[in-house]
């Protein structure tokens, strides 16, 4: 086992982890990606926010902390696209590097269209659910709202309130 192959893998469960892959798909496509680099005895366990991984009989381990950074799962399905290539023997160790960097240079979309679709997915699910022209407004402004909570805009100022203001009314 090369040190490089082992990183790979690390590097791919967290760039899943970090673009909103499940747990469970993130740990499969690592285990995946150590058998077929031949890798001996790898055991991995995924949190939301973290990978703990080894090999070897635990001769080599690694620790990864996963903070959530956006949702890109177009980032998530070329990460599984490299492992079933690998798996499948399309792709060496080196090839399946050069297609990681490839995938990691991958555009994204523009924080006002996430906010636009946000919105506007709201909007259209209160029509969905029978609301008439005054709910699909508050559910377009509430769609509104949660995106620039998620999107980092409002999100000190909410763990704030929470910290501080949310304290006080549960005392």
């Amino acid at each position: 086992m090369t040190d490089l192959a082992f990183n790979l893998i690390m590097d791919c469960g967290q760039a899943m982890l970090a673009n909103g892959g499940e747990v469970f798909r993130a740990q499969d496509t690592m285990e995946i990606m150590a058998r077929s680099f031949g890798i001996v005895d790898f055991h991995v366990y995924v949190l939301t926010n973290g990978i703990f991984a080894s090999a070897q009989n635990g001769t080599v381990s690694a620790v990864r902390h996963v903070p959530v950074v956006s949702t890109n799962l177009g980032h998530v399905e070329a990460i599984n696209a490299i492992s079933r290539r690998v798996a499948d023997g399309e792709l060496d160790l080196n090839s399946a590097q050069l297609e990681f960097e490839r995938m990691k240079r991958m555009p994204t979309l523009s924080p006002l269209y996430n906010c636009a679709a946000g919105t506007m997915g709201a909007g259209c699910f209160a029509m969905l659910f029978g609301g008439g022209l005054p709910e699909m407004l508050v559910g377009a402004l509430g769609g509104l709202l949660f995106r620039k909570v998620s999107a980092g805009v409002l999100r000190k100022l909410f763990a704030l309130f929470l910290l501080y203001g949310g304290v006080r009314y549960l005392l």
